[in-house]
């Protein structure tokens, strides 16, 4: 998991996206949590759906529509013989902070503070998150 990307995500505002939907931004942070530090990540459509509780069909269409604002972009992956596996993501933490084009290298786990227009948000941290970032 990328905090960066995960914190991009549910600090998105309808200032900066007004035509987002409550949806779409519950599947950018389903996405964002299971993403990597370079803002990749492959969950199956099911997936996505089980964690967003969505069905499979309005999680396809969500991600379709994430895709058509420019929020991910999708890749299709197939195997040798031809057959589908799960698609990879890319989030573009350009579009969702509205400006950063790339994520800070320095990466803090615990006791992080964060700033949002000038008030600052204590963020708690599972104990062991640092372990699962990889």
């Amino acid at each position: 998991m990328s905090a960066q990307y995960l914190f991009a995500a549910a600090g998105i505002s309808q200032e900066l996206h007004p035509d987002l939907s409550s949806a779409e931004k519950l599947v950018l942070i389903v996405l964002a949590n299971r993403a990597d530090k370079k803002g990749h990540c492959y969950p199956s459509y099911e997936t996505i759906a089980n964690e967003a509780y969505l069905s499979v069909r309005t999680a396809c269409r969500v991600v379709k529509s994430l895709c058509e604002k420019q929020l991910i972009s999708k890749h299709n992956n197939y195997k040798d013989t031809g057959y589908q596996t799960s698609n990879t993501y890319a989030l573009r933490y350009d579009i969702m902070t509205g400006g950063g084009d790339t994520v800070a290298n320095e990466t803090t786990y615990t006791n992080s503070i964060a700033r949002h227009e000038d008030k600052p948000l204590k963020l708690v941290a599972h104990k062991n998150l640092a372990s699962l970032a990889g």
